[in-house]
This record gives structure tokens, C-alpha cells and sequence, in this order.
């Protein structure tokens, strides 16, 4: 597992994150929450010895300084797109998320070393530990291709590992498994899906949240479990 990998970690406006959450928490709670998440997923990047870039997408105010303090860069939504041109063939995913995804990883194409890798990786994967990291190097070393670490459902991709050279063209959002599946099909690129517990892990609806107690996430999300539960306690 020797190759050079540059992660790209998209970030939503942490005001506007986690809505299906807005039952359980408050707006202040789930931008707090979310916080949490990216920066324990961030020290979990940035100490992987395999990972020789980090960098957060976002437009939001606050992540430039997330970033920073997790020893990450931070390269905007906006300025990616407006760099960005049209891929071989034309074409561009149509939904901002995989947009901006695909600029970067141009980007980061452009300037890799031969051999290196991207991953993508979602932010709110509070238990991602460096183990789920070197499952899916290995799994790419074998296999080569493409490497999906998939939600719990096997539906959804939390995960994508790549040759930098060659990035796919990005399919993140419902049914993305199976759509990152049929695109390396067509290109004749070997695919891989892998269930790894801390990718699977992310977090979305009041289950997902409830779930989080029985498990071990990161420093910064349990400090928050902490404080949400004995918030809980003064109000009951």
C-alpha cells in the first residue's frame, strides 16, 4: 500500500446540514454535530500514513478554519466551478455535489504523481477509523479500478477510491452504488464494493443518531453525544 493518496472531503453548509435531523435537534445542535463529525474524519485522514493530501470542498465560512485546524486544506465550491471546463467527452454530472467533486479531482489529476490515488470520503462518518482506510488500499491494490465503501444498505457511496490519473465520473446520491458500478462497467474499469463499519456508518435520520451511542466514534462526535445527553438531562 505504498501509493501516494490525495482525499477530497466535501462539505455542506453546516447551517443547512443534516435536515432529516430536525425533529431530534435544534439548527445549533446539528451544525455543531456536523462539526464534530468532519473534524474527527479529518484527523482520522490526516494521520493515515498512506494520505499525503487532505482537503476540504466547501463554500461555508467556518470550514476554511475547520480545515486549517485539522491540518487540511480548504479549496471553495465556487472557485472550482468556475475553473472547471468540460471532461473528454463533454460532459459534466448535473447536481452541484458531483460537480464540484469532478473539478477537484481534475485538479488534483493534474498535479499527482504517477501511481497516486483519490479518495473521496464523505464527512459525517463519525466512527471511520484508520482501519477502514487501509481496508480499502488493500482492496484497490488487488483489484485496481474502482474501490466503493458502501452506506448500510448497499445502495449508497460513503467511499470512492481511484487512480488519480483517471477519475470516474462521479455519481454520488441515491442509488449511487449501483450507478458507480455501471460507469466503471462501461469504461471496462474493475469495481469493487466494500462494507467497512466506519464508512457504512454515516449519519442522516434520528435512527442513525441513536445507533452512535452503541458504537465508538471519534473524540469530537462523542464529546458532542456527551453534551446533547446531559443537555437532554437538564430539560426532561
Amino acid at each position: 500500500m505504498s501509493a501516494r493518496v490525495h482525499a477530497l472531503v466535501p462539505l455542506k453548509d453546516l447551517e443547512a446540514a443534516k435536515t432529516r435531523l430536525a425533529d431530534l435537534l435544534s439548527r445549533d445542535q446539528r451544525r455543531a454535530l456536523v462539526h464534530a463529525m468532519a473534524a474527527d474524519v479529518l484527523a482520522v485522514l490526516v494521520a493515515h500514513p498512506a494520505v499525503a493530501t487532505v482537503t476540504v470542498l466547501s463554500d461555508a465560512p467556518e470550514v476554511a478554519a475547520l480545515a486549517r485546524e485539522a491540518g487540511a486544506r480548504h479549496w471553495s465550491e465556487a472557485a472550482l466551478l468556475a475553473g472547471a471546463g468540460c471532461d473528454a467527452d463533454g460532459l459534466r454530472p448535473a447536481d452541484p455535489l458531483n460537480r464540484v467533486l469532478q473539478a477537484a479531482a481534475e485538479r488534483v489529476a493534474a498535479t499527482a504523481e504517477p501511481g497516486a490515488l483519490t479518495l473521496v470520503l464523505h464527512a459525517d462518518l463519525p466512527c471511520l477509523g484508520a482501519a477502514d482506510i487501509d481496508a480499502a488500499l488493500a482492496a484497490r491494490e488487488t483489484s485496481g479500478g474502482v474501490v466503493l465503501g458502501c452506506d448500510a444498505a448497499g445502495t449508497g457511496s460513503n467511499l470512492l477510491l481511484c487512480a488519480a490519473a483517471a477519475p470516474p465520473v462521479f455519481q454520488f446520491g441515491p442509488g449511487s452504488a449501483e450507478a458507480h458500478r455501471r460507469g466503471a462497467e462501461t469504461h471496462k474499469n474493475p469495481f469493487r464494493c466494500l462494507h467497512l463499519p466506519g464508512v457504512a456508518s454515516d449519519i442522516d435520520t434520528p435512527q442513525d443518531l441513536q445507533q452512535l451511542d452503541r458504537q465508538a466514534p471519534g473524540p469530537r462526535t462523542a464529546a458532542w453525544l456527551h453534551g446533547w445527553h446531559h443537555e437532554d438531562t437538564r430539560s426532561a
